[in-house]
């Protein structure tokens, strides 16, 4: 169970030059000074950029000080970790929880030299709009930033100012309160959409300790508050225990409190960043308007009212759903709910003329005949056009625009495939039709904005030919179309690290040549530019075929306007997997990746040398 302590560290000077209570100084200076390590966020050179950096010595510990709000590149830094843990090195972590939790479960095992300490963590800004505003300040003052802060203290801990250096000698010195920027991060106009979807509040990151700003000093009987930063520390294990008693020397006014005390006015430990309502309308239109102007004309018609109107809301629901429990009714209310929007649904449906999609089949046979490249789109990739994310991709401004624009295209060279759902679905297995029924319910309208329902689509279940059927009697007909299409050619297979397509089948024993470069398993979208840079090395002769989620219908669309031949061909090798098997339930598939399947996504190592010997390319490791 964790213990919460504030502190501050006994030299005020660090203190003022630090975010808070200076208390991560103290446990870097107690690393270092018994030859361990210390990993860190600093800014890049030109400050358009955070990177996680290892620090040996004292001299450098002022790189990795401060906040950064902007989510920081990890590159290389957990293999790193690793390396100097195998060799008894002491390491300290620190990061965001989900940066945390992504070092424990790439370690995959506990290191006694190892200590991680995450942050009271907000979420961060996209990226995107943190160059964006910086680039727009260059612009603004016509020279080039050369210093960047974002808390500081020289005034006031509770008023912290952003200031940002020019070389021209100019400089902006705002409080946070007033800058755009940092307002329009604080009220989640451009928070990063991962970070609306935290796994790793209330202490879920396995951290050792948690840092964060003690705003509550004042309300603290007998306390002393000096305004120059006051710390929160939360303990959570007998290492964070250690290395916290090994400090006290360096720390002044140690108090223990409970948890609701520790994190007065700081709840965002628990509590995941809901996005702005007016995030879209930003996204929309920052490039066009100015910056400033743009940030405070949504954020002033943001009424503290609605703020309340909606706590009175949610307090009312609550207090419903409480009273028809008691009365047993939430049932059979909830029953009528749903049957509701079936209706709904339904009257949508026959109301609102359906896509058309031509069968499987006949798409192969087209694919075959024309050479054309493929895209297709799921359920994942509509989700992605509605703005919505899943567990393995997040999603960006890019991402939707680029999956929006391809739904609408009419180049002849690529055909656009959709899921054949909308109608009929009679057809499919009862798991399949509970599935696609609550999709259409939720989703059907808004993915109909997007469709030219006059067009003719072709199938996007080429590649889910086996499995969501009742009757399966087309499935070897399908495979065997498949097997035409590649006959006697040379593939470039881009998918990711643990998909491994064709390996351990047949699928492609008549092809003439294999090449495969490996993608990250998740967000495999944040490398499309190297990805698609990697491919254009290769032939045109070549037949690409991608695996990649959402990331392949873009990257095959964008390969397609260059002249490639290339397919998303999304799922298939599963498919056949299963089909070969006779399954008659999604099932894992030893040394492959089956995100769909129970203990799935356990893949062991694999080492096979004609698989290794496919390889050209691999940025299974790379995190931009």
């Amino acid at each position: 169970m964790s213990s919460f302590y504030v502190c501050k560290n006994v030299d005020d000077d660090v203190r003022k030059s630090s975010a808070s209570g200076g208390i991560f100084v103290a446990l870097a200076k107690f690393i270092i000074n018994r030859g361990g390590l210390v990993y860190g966020a600093a800014f890049d050179d030109n400050f358009k950029g955070v990177s996680h950096v290892l620090i040996r010595s004292l001299s450098d510990l002022d790189r990795i000080r401060g906040s950064k709000y902007v989510f920081s590149k990890i590159g290389q830094v957990y293999h790193g970790i690793k390396e100097n843990l195998e060799v008894g090195k002491l390491v300290l972590f620190s990061g965001t929880p989900c940066q945390v939790a992504g070092l424990k479960n790439f370690l995959k095992k506990d290191y006694i030299g190892l200590i991680c300490v995450d942050i009271v963590c907000h979420g961060v800004a996209d990226k995107r709009i943190y160059d964006f505003y910086l680039d727009y300040l260059e612009r603004k003052y016509n020279s080039i930033i050369t210093y960047l802060t974002f808390r500081d203290k020289s005034e006031s801990w509770r008023n912290s100012d952003i200031v940002i250096k020019f070389k021209n000698g100019d400089e902006i010195r705002e409080k946070g309160s007033v800058n755009a920027f940092m307002q329009g991060f604080i009220s989640n106009l451009y928070i990063r959409k991962s970070c609306t979807m935290c796994k790793y509040k209330k202490f879920l990151s396995k951290s050792d300790l948690t840092l964060g700003d003690f705003w509550g000093s004042t309300e603290l009987k007998d306390y002393s508050n000096d305004d120059y930063g006051t710390s929160i520390v939360a303990v959570h294990t007998q290492k964070g225990y250690n290395i916290f008693n090994g400090i006290l020397g360096e720390l002044k006014d140690v108090r223990e409190v409970d948890e609701n005390t520790g994190y007065v006015f700081n709840d965002s430990y628990k509590k995941v960043a809901v996005p702005h309502p007016k995030s879209n309308y930003f996204y929309e239109h920052y490039q066009e308007k100015d910056f400033n102007l743009l940030v405070a004309s949504l954020l002033v018609e943001t009424p503290k009212v609605d703020s309340l109107r909606r706590k009175v809301y949610i307090s009312f629901k609550r207090v419903l759903v409480k009273s028809l429990e008691r009365l047993h009714l939430k049932t059979l209310i909830l029953s009528f709910y749903n049957s509701f929007l079936i209706l709904e649904d339904y009257l949508y449906r026959i109301t609102h003329k359906n896509p058309k999609v031509v069968g499987i089949l006949k798409t192969l046979e087209y694919i075959k005949n024309n050479h054309c490249s493929v895209v297709r789109y799921g359920d994942g990739e509509f989700k992605f056009v509605l703005g919505m994310e899943t567990w393995f991709q997040p999603t960006s401004f890019e991402l939707r625009s680029a999956l929006k624009k391809i739904l609408l295209s009419d180049n002849s060279n690529v055909i656009v495939c959709l899921m054949p759902m909308f109608g009929n679905l009679g057809q499919y297995e009862q798991g399949e039709i509970q599935f696609w029924t609550s999709f259409n319910i939720m989703h059907r309208k808004d993915c109909y904005k997007y469709l030219n329902r006059n067009k003719t689509y072709y199938n996007s279940f080429i590649s889910r030919c086996y499995m969501p059927y009742k009757d399966k009697s087309i499935t070897k007909s399908c495979f065997n179309l498949w097997k035409e299409i590649w006959n006697e050619k040379d593939l470039l297979i881009v998918e990711g690290a643990k998909t491994r397509l064709g390996v351990g089948n047949d699928l492609f024993d008549n092809v003439k040549s294999i090449k495969r470069i490996l993608a990250p398993n998740t967000n495999a979208f944040s490398l499309i530019d190297r990805l698609f840079s990697e491919v254009k090395k290769y032939s045109k002769n070549h037949l690409v075929l991608l695996a990649l989620g959402p990331t392949a219908t873009v990257l095959a669309y964008r390969l397609a306007l260059e002249g490639f031949w290339a397919i998303d061909i999304g799922h298939i090798d599963i498919e056949y997997e299963w089909y070969i098997r006779n399954a008659k339930e999604k099932i894992a598939i030893p040394n492959k990746y089956v995100i769909e399947a129970k203990n799935g996504k356990n893949v062991s190592e694999f080492s096979d040398p004609i698989y290794n010997g496919q390889i050209v390319a691999s940025f299974e490791n790379t995190v931009l």
